[in-house]
C-alpha cells in the first residue's frame, strides 16, 4: 500500500468514526477468546466477522495476510457491511502489506455474495483465485469474485486479479464482479487477468464482461486501471472483454 492510499485510507477511517454499530477485527489465525471484539481476540475468519454484523451497520478490519475460503462469503439481506483491510494490528494503523482473500487451493468458489436490500465495501482488498464451480443452474452463474444483488456494492483501492477460468456447462457473466442491481461504484482499483473461456462447449450461452458486469445499476467507475481480462466462447456472444453494461443509462466511466 502506497503512502498516498495510507493517506486517504486514514482519512477515511477518520471519517467514519460513529458511522457503525459494530466493528469487528480477523486476523488469518484468530486469536484470544475469537470473539472478533479487538484485535487480541480476533475472528479467524472473515465470514464470521460478516455474519456478526447482522442487519445493523458494521465494520470489519481485517489485518493484512492471506485469507483462503473453502466458500463464499454471504452478506445477507438488509446487511450493511464494510470490509476494510491492509491493518496492521496496532489500533487504526494501516501497513504497507496486502490483505489478500482469495479461494482455497484445489476449490472453485466464489468469494463474496451480497443478497438483495444488502450494502457490500470492500477497502484495500486483493480478490483473486474466485471461480464458479461447474454445474450451477443459470441463475446462479454470475460473478466469480463477486456477486452483487443488492442495494449497492463499492470497491476502493481493491486489487481484483486472476478470477474465472475456463468452463465447460456454465453461463457465466462477469468473470470477476457481477452486480444485478441497485449501485455500482469502483474507484481507484485494478482488475488484472480475469477471464472466462466457455470456448469448449457447443451450448450457445452468451459471457459479458471479462472483469465487470453490470445490468439495472446506477454504475460509477473512476481512476481504475484494467489489464488483460478477456472473454472467450463458441457459438454465442462474448461482450466488453473488460465492462460489460446493459440498461445502465447515465454510467460514470472517468480516468481508466
Amino acid at each position: 500500500m502506497n503512502a498516498k492510499k495510507l493517506m486517504v485510507a486514514a482519512v477515511a477511517a477518520s471519517a467514519a468514526l460513529g458511522l457503525y454499530a459494530n466493528t469487528y477485527y480477523v486476523t488469518p489465525t484468530g486469536a484470544g477468546l475469537k470473539d472478533g471484539s479487538d484485535w487480541d481476540n480476533a475472528f479467524g475468519s472473515i465470514g464470521d466477522a460478516v455474519a456478526a454484523c447482522g442487519t445493523a451497520a458494521g465494520e470489519v478490519r481485517v489485518l493484512a495476510g492471506t485469507y483462503e475460503l473453502a466458500a463464499q462469503v454471504s452478506v445477507p439481506k438488509w446487511a450493511n457491511v464494510t470490509i476494510n483491510g491492509g491493518y496492521s494490528g496496532s489500533g487504526e494503523e494501516r501497513s504497507e502489506s496486502a490483505t489478500i482473500v482469495k479461494a482455497a487451493t484445489g476449490v472453485r468458489t466464489r468469494l463474496f455474495f451480497v443478497d438483495s436490500r444488502a450494502k457490500l465495501v470492500l477497502d484495500h482488498l486483493t480478490l483473486k483465485d474466485g471461480c464458479l464451480p461447474e454445474g450451477m443452474t443459470t441463475a446462479d452463474t454470475f460473478g466469480n469474485a463477486i456477486f452483487a444483488q443488492g442495494d449497492a456494492l463499492t470497491l476502493t483501492f481493491c486489487d481484483v486479479v486472476d478470477n474465472g477460468g475456463a468452463f465447460s456447462d456454465n453461463k457465466t457473466h462477469g468473470a470477476a464482479v457481477c452486480a444485478a442491481a441497485g449501485t455500482l461504484t469502483v474507484e481507484d482499483c485494478l482488475f488484472r487477468n480475469n477471464t472466462v473461456d466457455n470456448s469448449t462447449p457447443n451450448n450457445g450461452n452468451a459471457v459479458e464482461g471479462g472483469a465487470i458486469r453490470a445490468k439495472q445499476c446506477a454504475t460509477t467507475i473512476r481512476r481504475t486501471t484494467f489489464d488483460a481480462n478477456s472473454v472467450t466462447v463458441k457459438n454465442a456472444n462474448a461482450g466488453g472483454g473488460a465492462i460489460h453494461l446493459s440498461y445502465a443509462a447515465n454510467a460514470v466511466i472517468e480516468d481508466c
